[in-house]
């Protein structure tokens, strides 16, 4: 993964790693690809913490590029 901060503890890790999962997994359940999206773009200086990724569909994170712009979903 690009750009991993060091001071990740492994819940952290952990934390990513279920982000991917749950991207691969919408991926065979919808039948359409999701990805993991930098909410501030590695290129414009984001770094791939879990602040910082999102799980969307893959036409959004295309939409969005590098841009940097705000969630596409809220959590709570």
């Amino acid at each position: 993964k690009q750009r991993t901060p060091a001071w990740l503890t492994e819940i952290d890790k952990e934390r990513i790693r279920n982000e991917y999962k749950l991207a691969a997994l919408l991926t065979k359940i919808e039948g359409t690809p999701w990805h993991v999206d930098h909410i501030i773009p590695v290129s414009k200086g984001g770094d791939s913490s879990a602040l910082n990724i999102q799980v969307v569909p893959s036409k959004w994170n295309q939409q969005k590029s590098n841009k940097h712009v705000q969630m596409f979903f809220k959590r709570k």
